[in-house]
């Protein structure tokens, strides 16, 4: 392995180096002449930006400015059926800041590349952030969010008193972002454009686990201290004498172990771990990127080696080209709803108030609806019952840490608008479509102008320091709202008259000051919220017209995460949709819909690639289908032993005719015979004895019965990550319906919680949580420490010993029909209930959620009992059903009474066949089953949808 062969490698002091460098002092000499002659300043904030000049052909003689001017107002024309004076007069302030701020070349920039990808058919998303505020850039097609229709201002996005870059952040297809980025480069020179670096820092967990392992600290020992630090907060926090943690300010005080590794961790916390590539950050140069920031090569990447904030601080523009998957969903489902229906969407000619879409929302049925996902806002969302896109708009708003305390406040108002007091009456205009509660950013700044005469962009300044709470500022804002005086700006001083000029009362005005202080801590942008609202409706407007396309949609952009493929296939399940499992001949890669069932792609099979793949379904279709498994095995170069096996386990080969248990028994004969196959070819030779060609010898079965139904599921489970056929809960679904809880309940998205990444510099605080962890606090508030009673069973089971070695646990993954959950279960009950640890048993769990781990919830088993089924349930079926099955082929007929065997009940099943296009006679099977809806997908799985019929024994008299 590679090593260091010397003891050298340190920092010198400068005595060792005069003594390395005795025969050579002006070696030493030189170092200090050099460094006295680099004497560069970075020229940081608004002194200079490097944005490059917008040109094309279409410009002409105009300049940037011109070319803006025009080309917004005759696109406003197509906004708005009637230019009325309020629309105009906004249009033109907004061009003149654009243009007195030197940014025309930044709006015609991010107009040109989203313009190309429209065109190209890729999927944008309708606006990200403060920029959906302007009306200039809703007029060209930047955003598709009208500002004026839900009152959203251009100050918070830019404004002459605060000059700072405007930052226009771009959601775009996940599955075609790179395009754009490539068009950029095109567009403006791969030299002038770059992508970010970003430094991960030490979290405060991370620090303490890092020290604790060199300090060698028992991984348990360091486990049980992470379980006494709050998500979010930091080593001080937590040490705090007033506000911090009790039990952790113990723990400090009196291990001295802990003391140590805390003491060592607290120098770590926030310092950079490790660098990689900004996820969606690329810069726009006027010039090579070089001649401004250093690069560096990160893995296959070209970076900056500053980070996005020292970016900008240098002037240089950053765009976010942001891979958001719910545009891929929509993109997606458009494309399966024109090829199936024929129909085609367009989003931005529909009105955003259909009664039907927003029933959907109501009742709480928000699965893959974006932002709405999270078990916490479905509840929200069937309480609040909205009926119009602004409310969907403060109910993302509101859904945050920190806000969530005045939903009941909202919900009330809502029930009872004129019941809702005011502290002052030019209140009602700003704060009566959020029920006197202040929501958004935009309200406070509305605020700060209507009764204290603040300029908008006075306004965002007094915004900003309420959001970073900085005290001093914040005593100068309050004085400034009270009384009113010169206030600094970027641009000079500006004069507020104040509110007591403007007749409200000084006690009033104080008070109010203190109110919008309180809830502009937490108010949220609400041109960033409209712009997602709308991508809310969008989705659950497609769920509620055409649900099947979309939830399939939804599957295929995630047919690589077996989780939240699980969690959506089970949904589509309980909503009554029909699955197939994957069939080597009619599959396709991603999930298809065949005669409104769901066909399992062939993606989903694990061992199974895409490079594979191609070959696979190309010989397909350009040969035909595939008569049995030597015929594959010899058609595709791919094909491996490891590769057949999962095929035959997830179900892809029984349109051969056989049971999975006879394929298994023979694939590894088969795959022999086609490798022999491939050798005489691939060495043109024969031996000198053989009679024939090896294709001649004819391929035996070692013909078995089909495996039991849990063998059979257990198989499929393994190579699709889920039961596609069946369910072992299935037959306990009744029982299961008397538990208040399921896993869906704590099932989130990545997206389900959004927030602003907002331009601020390094000196800056930032108080707002991050997306995830905002995510994971939500999660915590509704649910942590929640003791809670459900049906599952263990799909993976690990024992483990603790470190001391004195005791054994046992940790794993436990499902239920909606999804799935870690566990871990300690002495006593580890030792109590181990007798039920066993994979594939239903199993009825009592425990505490546990979401402290930053990684995955989990559950602490308390109890564990066996799931045991009513004496009530309608086991053995109708003994006045019978159930007839076409078989077109007679080789189908032995595969099928194999499965009918695994079903026994009180059904009689018949049969007709069809021989050369007519019926023949009617037979019965020596069958007698239970029919279930895992009995009807392997027979439709079989023979086809429209071969299989239940009908009252009485009709068929």
């Amino acid at each position: 392995r590679m090593r260091f062969e010397t003891d050298q490698f340190y920092l010198k002091s400068a005595e060792e180096m005069e003594e390395l460098f005795d025969w050579c002092p002006e070696a030493i000499s030189s170092t200090v002449e050099i460094a006295n002659k680099c004497n560069f300043t970075f020229k940081t904030k608004i002194d200079v930006h490097f944005i490059p000049p917008y040109t094309n052909e279409e410009m002409g003689i105009r300049t940037t400015e011109q070319f803006l001017c025009d080309l917004a107002n005759e696109k406003l024309k197509e906004r708005y059926d009637v230019i009325t004076p309020e629309i105009q007069e906004r249009m033109d302030y907004e061009l003149s800041v654009i243009n007195e701020c030197g940014f025309s070349s930044y709006f015609l920039i991010v107009w040109d590349f989203i313009n190309a990808a429209r065109k190209k058919g890729i999927s944008i998303g309708p606006g990200r952030g403060s920029g959906v505020g302007s009306i200039v850039a809703y007029s060209i097609g930047i955003t598709q969010v009208d500002p004026l229709k839900y009152n959203l201002i251009f100050e918070r996005f830019l404004s002459k008193e605060r000059v700072s870059m405007p930052d226009f952040d771009i959601d775009i297809c996940c599955l075609r972002r790179q395009e754009v980025v490539d068009y950029v480069e095109r567009k403006y020179g791969k030299e002038n454009v770059s992508k970010i670096i970003a430094y991960s820092t030490m979290a405060t967990k991370a620090a303490i686990k890092d020290v604790a392992r060199a300090f060698e600290v028992p991984y348990q020992t360091v486990n049980d201290w992470m379980k006494m630090i709050p998500l979010g907060n930091k080593i001080a926090d937590c040490l705090d004498e007033k506000n911090g943690v009790p039990e952790f300010i113990k723990l400090y005080r009196e291990n001295p172990d802990a003391k140590k590794v805390i003491d060592e961790a607290k120098k770590l916390e926030g310092m950079p771990r490790q660098v990689s590539t900004h996820a969606a950050g690329v810069v726009i140069c006027s010039e090579p990127v070089v001649e401004h920031v250093p690069l560096q090569r990160n893995k296959e990447d070209i970076t900056t080696q500053f980070d996005k904030t020292q970016v900008e601080a240098l002037g240089l523009l950053k765009m976010d080209f942001l891979g958001l998957v719910t545009l891929t969903d929509i993109a997606e489902a458009l494309k399966y709803i024109k090829a199936d229906k024929g129909v085609d969407i367009d989003f931005s000619k529909i009105e955003y108030d259909d009664p039907e879409v927003f029933k959907i929302i109501s009742g709480g049925d928000c699965e893959a609806v974006f932002q709405l996902e999270s078990g916490g806002m479905k509840k929200f969302m069937s309480k609040l019952k909205p009926d119009c896109l602004e409310e969907i708009i403060a109910g993302i708003s509101l859904f945050r840490p920190g806000p969530i305390q005045y939903l009941d406040q909202y919900i009330e108002g809502k029930l009872d608008p004129d019941g809702v007091k005011y502290a002052h009456p030019l209140l009602k205009e700003i704060l009566g479509v959020t029920y006197g509660c202040i929501v958004y950013q935009e309200q406070v700044m509305q605020i700060a102008r209507s009764l204290a005469g603040f300029s908008f962009g006075g306004a965002d300044v007094m915004r900003r320091a309420m959001s970073k709470k900085k005290v001093d500022i914040l005593l100068k804002m309050k004085s400034l709202f009270i009384e009113g005086g010169d206030m600094a700006t970027d641009k000079g001083s500006v004069n507020v008259p104040g509110a007591v000029k403007n007749g409200v009362p000084a006690e009033v005005a104080s008070d109010l000051f203190d109110q919008i202080l309180k809830f502009s801590q937490y108010a949220f942008n609400k041109s960033h919220a409209a712009a997602y609202s709308v991508l809310s409706y969008r989705t659950a407007y497609l769920k509620c017209y055409y649900p099947l396309h979309f939830l399939v949609a939804v599957a295929n952009n995630r047919i690589n995460k077996s989780d939240e493929l699980k969690h959506y296939i089970g949904y589509m399940k309980q909503k009554g949709f029909k699955f197939l499992s994957p069939d080597i001949n009619r599959s396709e890669q991603f999930f298809t819909i065949e005669n409104g069932c769901v066909r399992f792609g062939l993606m989903g099979i694990k061992n199974v690639g895409s490079t594979a793949l191609d070959e696979i379904i190309n010989e397909r279709n350009n040969y035909g289908k595939y008569r049995d498994m030597r015929d594959f095995a010899s058609r595709n170069s791919f094909v491996n032993k490891r590769m057949l096996e999962n095929l035959i386990k997830g179900g892809a080969f029984d349109c051969f005719g056989q049971t999975r248990a006879t394929m298994l028994a023979s694939y590894t004969k088969i795959i022999d015979i086609v490798l022999s196959e491939r050798k005489h070819k691939d060495t043109d030779q024969l031996s000198f004895f053989d009679d024939g060609l090896i294709e001649d010898v004819p391929i035996t079965y070692d013909v078995l019965p089909e495996y039991d139904k849990k063998k059979f599921l257990a198989y499929e489970k393994e190579v699709l990550g889920m039961y596609i056929s069946g369910h072992p809960l299935e037959e306990y679904t009744r029982e299961l319906r008397k538990y208040s809880f399921d896993t869906s309940m704590i099932y989130a998205k990545e997206d389900a919680i959004e927030f602003e990444d907002e331009e601020i510099l390094s000196n800056d605080v930032i108080d707002e949580p991050t997306e995830e962890e905002g995510e994971k606090i939500m999660l915590n508030m509704e649910f942590s420490n929640t003791r809670v009673k459900f049906g599952g069973i263990f799909t993976e089971i690990e024992k483990k010993i603790s470190r001391a070695g004195t005791s054994s646990f046992f940790v794993g993954q436990i499902e239920d029909l909606t999804g799935a959950l870690n566990f871990a279960i300690y002495a006593p009950a580890c030792d109590k209930f181990s007798e039920f640890l066993q994979t594939e048993n239903p199993v009825e769990i009592q425990g505490k959620l546990d979401l402290r781990d930053e990684r995955e919830p989990k559950i602490i088993i308390e109890k564990i009992a066996i799931l045991t089924q009513m004496t009530t349930s309608n086991k053995d079926g109708n003994p006045d059903d019978v159930l007839w099955v076409l078989l077109e082929d007679k080789n189908q007929k032995s595969l099928v009474e194999s499965v009918l065997s695994m079903y026994p009940g009180n059904t009689i099943v018949k049969a007709q066949i069809v021989v050369k296009g007519s019926k023949d006679r009617v037979e019965q099977f020596n069958s007698i089953v239970t029919i279930t809806d895992e009995l009807m997908f392997r027979l439709r799985n079989i023979l086809g949808e429209k071969n299989i019929k239940t009908v009252s024994k009485r009709k068929t008299n």
